[in-house]
């Protein structure tokens, strides 16, 4: 996701009929974030798409840097503040939060323990699997 995200980036950089070629959206990101970032999804080709097309000009962003900028960070604040808004109730609800990968196959020995310990000390389970991409933006902002 970073990786995407990052390169998107620089989509509004060029010219709004410049297309923008990916190879997979598996996790059905990519509608998200072109609706955050103001991107017309009418550019998104996939690689397959694009597979016998010679290109004369590109942009290729390079992989993010490992520590997050300040405009990283004006990125991701675009993308929290253009997410739909839950209730309040709920968004208050999650003060707390422990990401619980009891659902995941990379579950943590004794997470079931931890958890309800964690209930016991005011924190939300979340299972991020069972929430949308703009509903897990609200979480984890």
């Amino acid at each position: 996701m970073s990786e995407m995200i990052y390169g998107l980036r620089y989509a509004n950089l060029t010219s709004s009929n410049v297309p923008i070629v990916y190879h997979e959206d598996y996790f059905s990101l990519l509608p998200f974030f072109c609706k955050a970032l103001e991107i017309n999804q009418s550019r998104l080709l996939t690689t397959k798409e694009v597979s016998d097309v010679v290109f004369s000009k590109s942009l290729l962003p390079s992989a993010p840097p490992f520590y997050w900028n300040s405009s990283v960070i004006e990125f991701f604040e675009k993308i929290r503040d253009s997410a739909e808004t839950w209730s309040n109730d709920r968004a208050n609800h999650f003060k707390k939060i422990y990401l619980s990968r009891s659902r995941a196959g990379r579950r943590p020995p004794l997470e079931e323990a931890l958890e309800d310990l964690l209930k016991s000390k005011g924190f939300q389970i979340v299972h991020a699997e069972s929430l949308t991409i703009e509903q897990q933006v609200h979480v984890f902002s």
